[in-house]
């Protein structure tokens, strides 16, 4: 990913965007960290989006099965099914 890619959401989107959730929420009062981190995670997972879009679109987009978190995982579970087999 270039440096330019990926461009943290301002305080500014963040407040902006904490404040509408605040009011649907119905205005409570005491809990301004709520608002405040459903924002960042809503604009943090919407730009996440839009890079795996701009990747997929570009034709560079990385098949799952080659990020590692997935093999591990998935050697978790080839792991978990030999168990199992030799369980039986």
């Amino acid at each position: 990913m270039n440096k330019f890619e990926h461009n943290p959401p301002t305080e500014t989107e963040i407040r902006e965007l904490a404040h509408h959730l605040w009011h649907e929420r119905g205005c409570p009062q005491g809990s301004p960290e709520v608002d405040w981190f459903a924002a960042l995670f809503q604009l943090e997972a919407n730009a996440t989006l839009r890079r795996a879009q701009g990747r997929r679109e570009r034709g560079d987009a990385e098949p799952l099965s080659a990020h590692p978190s997935w093999r591990s995982g998935r050697q978790a579970q080839d792991s978990n099914d030999d168990l199992a087999i030799s369980l039986q």
